[in-house]
């Protein structure tokens, strides 16, 4: 879409409450779609970092939408590291709702969090993310 779409999907999604962080976040990766990330979604806009992105409907989106399967195409599609301080805690969260929503054991939870410690490195180099557990 061109600009004033875009300056206007921004405006929409401030004014169902997104700060100005989270309607640019959302619009660049969704554009006019950004409004149906809400659509079966119990989380409504909580973040998953204290960046206030991504947001914990992207979650759930990706998993429907997106056919999101593992934590590791989860976060490297956000680009985690890059994105958040805390990366730590996002990437946590993130598997929490992953796991919820996708009907993992702890077991299983526990797998990904450790293909997500090994992949990250992969992809961005330097210490692995997080610790032994989401």
């Amino acid at each position: 879409g061109d600009l004033a779409s875009a300056l206007g999907e921004e405006g929409a999604a401030r004014a169902r409450g997104l700060s100005p962080a989270q309607a640019r976040w959302l619009v660049s990766r969704y554009g006019s779609r950004w409004s149906r990330l809400f659509e079966g979604s119990p989380w409504g806009t909580q973040p998953l970092g204290e960046e206030g992105i991504p947001l914990a409907a992207e979650v759930a989106w990706a998993v429907r939408q997106e056919h999101v399967r593992t934590l590791s195409d989860l976060l490297l599609r956000f680009r985690l590291p890059e994105i958040v301080a805390d990366e730590e805690a996002a990437a946590s969260m993130a598997a929490r709702l992953l796991g919820e929503l996708a009907g993992w054991s702890a077991a299983r939870t526990e797998r990904e969090w450790r293909r997500w410690r090994r992949e990250r490195r992969q992809m961005y180099g330097g210490p692995e993310a997080g610790r032994d557990r989401p």
